[in-house]
């Protein structure tokens, strides 16, 4: 048996790149594993593309408070800066689910106009440590 040390899932959606809208992304744990997320990492291509609507929910947790808007950037793998989010939620088992909601700013990135009208798949990343067990 080989034990796995760190865990990935994703929760993910479609947009219209162009159009102004709202998102809820949603993702949920497959495999036999008991599963802690450690880091969250989004794809958002710049700041002011993606907004987050107070609403990042691991587990039946909210990972963010209030009301008001956090830039989805600050979470991205495009930002270039360490992602130095640390939170300590419950574990995530079999069937467990994240969600995160939020807000397309209508906003087209450079490297994406010529896409623009297209759909467009946005992605938030769940890293973590594991205690699963592979066969």
């Amino acid at each position: 048996m080989t034990t796995v040390e760190r865990y990935c899932m994703y929760a993910r959606g479609e947009i219209v790149l162009g159009t102004p809208s709202s998102f809820e992304l949603t993702g949920e744990v497959e495999d036999d594993t008991c599963f802690r997320v450690g880091r969250i990492y989004s794809h958002a291509k710049c700041p002011g593309f993606l907004l987050l609507l107070s609403e990042i929910e691991i587990g039946n947790v909210k990972m963010i408070g209030g009301e008001g808007y956090e830039d989805a950037f600050i979470y991205s793998i495009f930002a270039g800066i360490p992602n130095d989010l640390h939170p300590d939620f419950p574990l995530l088992r079999k069937g467990g689910k994240v969600k995160v909601t939020g807000d397309y700013t209508g906003l087209v990135p450079e490297e994406l106009r010529e896409k623009t009208g297209e759909r467009y798949q946005l992605v938030f990343e769940f890293r973590g440590p594991t205690v699963a067990v592979v066969p």
